[in-house]
């Protein structure tokens, strides 16, 4: 508005003050929304409106003696002023401008001012009549609507995905950030001049159209897949997301594009990959699953109904259907093992369970899996694999078939060998005792006879009783040796007199100290098992006393209900039990191949520097064999 100094060359006269005389008029003018001011020649307000008072904060009277620059904002002082000269100079008859007034509480706010030139009839006087808009707010949210744009757009261009902004009308592009020039090698300012189409990003016209219509319905576009063909003369798959939106006050078209190119070929290798594993699969004759702890949700694939013999689909997917498909025998322990597997996920699963087909087949079945557990170690899921290990169960049944064989082949052969030796060892006895000591009885006889004979000299005499001597000599050698190749007092005394008379006889001459418990078992014990029995003592009490450097032995023989055990220990060097059963000791192989043979077992402890611990149980007829610990 002017001040003083524009209004000199105006036909105002200063002593006149402008009243509206028109009743309608002055209606308006009190009531109207928007301040009203008329000005006088010295360009101050006459009259003000109250809207004007309460908009400034001044009141009519307070206003008549301040000129408008007084309450202008002094930035727009000189453009008001400029526009007011060419207005009273009859230039324009009416101007607009957007300015700031500065209020009486000195706060600045804005107005939309309209100043308009009244004349009257000729020869009457002019004035200006102002009207002041409130137009704060609406500034306030065109500042924020700036704020706004310029934050979007600075999100726009630093978004590492090309992206656009096109006009609706026509899609011109009015925006391409960095992402999208450097996709079609251009420069910054080039896409402006060309349009969406120009960059392929639409096939067709149809095409746009026909997602604009969709756009206009839900608002906004995502995951529109399509196929862009670079000028590199690279191909790429992306996805368009697509928005409306207003901008500097047109209807515009936001389009951001994803490259999905590297992930759609990790889909493609991934199908390829779960293709090959599929038949991989399929030849092994192996399936995946998966078990949902928390929702009792098991998940099989083809595979896995196959060898459960099963249609797709037909499984039931939860833990009691699986469990159905178990045999019965073999539900407690697989129960066991997932209970175990879940309680300790550190470990992996694995069970073989058996399974039984409609066609009442039996088929093996070789489960392996790992337990999966959240960050705060909460099992949540069990998955693995299954195989089918029929054939190899087959197998495995048909060899242990075969080894039983073999066992039983071998302890028969065994049985044999032992006694054809015992027979052996009977007929040699039997030789010696018949024949040998026969004739050494007879020349010791002979040897006597003659030596009563008085005419026999004094020397030859000598001579006689050293060859008695000899031969009394030889005859309890002969003895002694029928008595361990044929233990006759066995059947004479039965197998505990014979047992102790062999330890006292024995450990007598060797020096050893011996304790020893000997309990009756001739009731259970007699004919060729006794033999065997004290065949087996015999043959420890031989290793102890040729390799065991022993001071002290405890030898037991106890029976009970069950079984007749046998335990030797001594305080020897001891020895690796491992070396001198791969050596084949004929010792170590005896005792047990005669243990073997009357359905009992022999355990041998030994280390070296530590003794030797034996224990050899064998049952009683019609009772089973239940092995004692051989520690002592």
């Amino acid at each position: 508005m002017a001040g003083r100094h524009m209004v000199s060359s105006t036909p105002f006269k200063a002593d006149q003050s402008v009243e509206p005389h028109d009743s309608l008029f002055r209606a308006i003018f009190e009531g109207a929304a928007i301040g009203i001011t008329l000005v006088d020649a010295t360009g101050r307000p006459v009259k003000c409106n109250p809207a004007l008072e309460r908009f400034l904060g001044y009141s009519e009277a307070e206003l008549r003696t301040l000129s408008f620059p007084q309450f202008t904002h002094p930035d727009d002082i000189s453009t008001d002023l400029a526009l007011y000269e060419r207005l009273i100079t009859g230039e324009i008859d009416h101007y607009t401008l957007e300015k700031r007034y500065i209020r009486k509480d000195r706060t600045s706010v804005w107005a939309r001012l309209t100043v308009t030139l009244i004349t009257a009839t000729p020869g009457q006087q002019r004035f200006v009549v102002a009207m002041v808009e409130d137009i704060d707010n609406q500034k306030a949210a065109q500042a924020q609507l700036v704020e706004s744009e310029e934050k979007f757009l600075k999100a726009f261009h630093g978004n590492p995905n090309p992206s656009l902004l096109t006009r609706i009308a026509d899609g011109r592009i009015l925006e391409a950030n960095q992402a999208f020039t450097d996709w079609f090698c251009v420069t910054k300012v080039e896409p402006e001049n060309r349009t969406t189409f120009d960059f392929g990003i639409w096939r067709s016209f149809e095409e746009r159209e026909r997602l604009l219509t969709q756009l206009r319905r839900t608002g906004v576009i995502r995951n529109h897949e399509l196929s862009l063909a670079l000028p590199s003369g690279a191909t790429r798959t992306v996805l368009l997301a697509l928005q409306l939106l207003q901008l500097r006050g047109m209807e515009c078209l936001l389009t951001i594009t994803t490259d999905v190119t590297p992930l759609k070929e990790a889909e493609r290798a991934l199908r390829r990959s779960e293709e090959r594993l599929r038949l991989g699969l399929q030849a092994a004759r192996m399936g995946a699953w998966e078990w949902d702890v928390a929702k009792n949700s098991i998940t099989w694939s083809r595979e896995v109904h196959t060898l459960f013999g099963l249609p797709e689909g037909g499984f039931g997917g939860h833990f009691d259907a699986f469990l159905e498909l178990v045999v019965p025998e073999d539900r407690q322990r697989v129960e066991l093992e997932i209970k175990r597997a879940l309680e300790h996920p550190e470990f992996p699963y694995y069970t073989e369970v058996r399974t039984r087909w409609s066609d009442g087949s039996l088929h093996w079945i070789e489960a392996r899996g790992e337990v999966r557990t959240n960050p705060e170690g909460k099992v949540f899921a069990l998955l693995g694999t299954v195989v089918d290990i029929t054939d190899r169960k087959e197998l495995e049944a048909s060899l242990r078939a075969a080894q039983e064989r073999e066992l039983k082949a071998r302890e028969e052969f065994s049985r044999h060998l032992l006694s054809a030796l015992e027979q052996e060892r009977q007929s040699l006895a039997a030789e010696l005792h018949d024949s040998i000591g026969q004739n050494l009885s007879l020349i010791t006889n002979q040897a006597h006879l003659a030596r009563a004979d008085g005419a026999v000299p004094p020397g030859i005499s000598e001579r006689l009783e050293a060859i008695s001597r000899f031969t009394s000599d030889a005859i309890a050698e002969v003895r002694n040796l029928v008595r361990n190749l044929r233990p006759v007092q066995i059947e004479q005394v039965g197998l505990t007199d014979s047992v102790r008379e062999l330890i006292e006889r024995v450990f007598n001459a060797s020096g050893l100290k011996v304790r020893s418990r000997i309990e009756n078992v001739d009731e259970v014990l007699s004919g060729p098992a006794a033999t065997h029995v004290y065949r087996i003592l015999q043959e420890a009490i031989h290793n102890i006393i040729k390799h065991a450097s022993a001071t002290n032995v405890t030898l037991e023989l106890e029976r009970d209900i069950r079984s007749i055990r046998l335990r030797i220990v001594d305080d020897g060097v001891g020895f690796k039990v491992a070396v001198a059963t791969r050596k084949g000791g004929l010792g170590l192989t005896s005792i047990s191949e005669r243990a073997a043979i009357l359905g009992g077992v022999a355990q041998i402890v030994s280390n070296p520097r530590e003794g030797t611990r034996m224990l050899v149980e064998i049952p009683i007829p019609g009772f089973e064999l239940h092995v004692a610990d051989p520690s002592i």
